[in-house]
């Protein structure tokens, strides 16, 4: 099964956020406005004043503007397909190439995670990620990792998140694996008695 990743950003969120609020006060005025609540003759005047002002073309404009963009984000191409199952290539030579499946590959990085330090429990999952249809498939790791609360692995923007991943790679576990800034989760648990 295919996923596809999500492409909008943090200011494409904001732009539809603020679209969408505006697009239900609107809504919200046409329903006030035909039920009657306000005579029409007030609101048509005060509608002929708006539409005679020059602010209202400059806020239609940026209106458009936004809704234009917003269009073309949701039409773009996604970025990238991920898929969970099947086998990854981890070498490839001109003899051929060495695959591995996706199950194995979770399981020796599990099993590397909880031999290190301080790594009390840890959850992977192997994605194989393709960036566009002339990219090549990497492989990605999702960690989930709980940290021994006494251990000095810091949060996980510091330098200890930096170490651990250059421990798991010491250790042959990531490979071509594409690493983001921060393990998505990062959990501290008391240590047990």
């Amino acid at each position: 099964i295919w996923s596809e990743a999500n492409t909008m950003g943090i200011i494409n969120r904001f732009l539809l956020f603020v679209s969408m609020i505006g697009l239900a006060l609107l809504s919200v005025l046409v329903l006030v406005l035909c039920m009657g609540v306000l005579p029409e003759a007030v609101w048509l005047n005060e509608i002929h004043y708006i539409l005679s002002r020059r602010e209202t073309v400059a806020v239609s404009v940026v209106l458009l503007l936004v809704a234009l963009h917003l269009l073309g984000v949701s039409l773009r191409g996604r970025a990238e397909r991920t898929h969970e199952r099947g086998d990854f290539i981890l070498l490839q030579g001109a003899e051929g190439g060495v695959r591995v499946a996706l199950p194995a590959i979770r399981a020796m990085a599990e099993r590397t995670l909880l031999s290190l330090h301080g790594i009390r429990m840890a959850k992977v999952r192997a994605q194989r990620v393709r960036a566009s249809k002339n990219a090549p498939e990497t492989l990605r790791l999702v960690l989930d990792l709980t940290v021994s609360r006494g251990h000095p692995h810091g949060t996980p923007r510091d330098d200890g998140t930096r170490g651990r991943r250059r421990r798991v790679a010491h250790h042959g576990v990531l490979g071509r694996c594409a690493c983001g800034q921060a393990p998505r989760g990062l959990r501290r648990e008391a240590v047990e008695k």
